[in-house]
């Protein structure tokens, strides 16, 4: 009897500890299993894997500004100002100070159409070598080496054939250096008063008119036509002036 009394209190502290453990585990706060492959992901979870609103949002594309007929004059000024600097023959280079002549073989020989032998400082001639008859005076050209550079520089500008008509007097190339050659002839006969300018737009073209002066005297007016290609302005003709 007391064997089966025994066995019947073991039972019941069995039963004890197995109930606590039961109750601990669906009570707040009680140990849980980590998730298991199958089953669904946490409200957090899911919260981070799907994406904001705003990242998913289309990013609207900036509008470009639209300039007045003022502003866009003012951009366009760099555009006329080159327009004299061709005029002028100078067509945008950056010249050095030093003055330098040609040598030839002969006064005959550069008659004669052949090419220079040398480009030499004036201050360092040695005025028994043959040199340029028409005493002209070369400066080197810094922000170009040859008239292809020079050529290429125009026609970010303006379209290749107007900047071929403002560039008819090449510069001379010698010894890896590119020079301005100042003859005895004048220079920037024609020149555009910036001042006059006047402008019409129509959509990606527009016309700037400007009063010509030929030897600081008022001859006409000047139309340059432009088109905008891409996101630049491109000179597209020349009316009334010396190209």
């Amino acid at each position: 009897m007391k064997k089966i009394l025994l066995a019947l209190a073991l039972g019941c502290v069995f039963l004890a500890f197995a109930g606590c453990s039961l109750l601990g585990a669906v009570l707040p706060g009680g140990d849980t299993e980590p998730t298991t492959a199958g089953e669904p992901a946490s409200l957090s979870s899911q919260a981070t894997a799907e994406p904001s609103a705003e990242a998913t949002a289309t990013a609207e594309p900036t509008a470009e500004p639209t300039l007045s007929p003022d502003e866009l004059l003012d951009t366009l000024r760099v555009h006329l100002d080159l327009i004299n600097q061709c005029y002028a023959e100078t067509c945008g280079a950056e010249l050095g100070d030093t003055p330098y002549s040609r040598v030839y073989t002969s006064a005959q020989a550069m008659l004669d159409g052949e090419a220079p032998i040398d480009v030499v400082e004036q201050s360092t001639i040695d005025r028994s070598n043959p040199t340029d008859p028409t005493d002209a005076t070369l400066y080197e050209i810094l922000n170009f080496k040859t008239n292809a550079e020079a050529l290429a520089y125009l026609e970010q500008y303006m379209a290749p054939d107007v900047a071929e008509a403002l560039f008819p007097n090449e510069f001379l190339e010698m010894n890896g250096k590119l020079y301005m050659v100042y003859g005895s002839r004048g220079y920037g006969a024609d020149k555009l008063d910036l001042d006059s300018a006047a402008i019409s737009v129509s959509g990606d073209t527009c016309t700037v008119t400007l009063d010509l002066y030929r030897f600081e005297e008022k001859v006409g007016t000047c139309t340059v036509s432009f088109e905008k290609q891409g996101e630049n302005w491109i000179i597209t003709a020349i009316d009334g002036g010396a190209a």
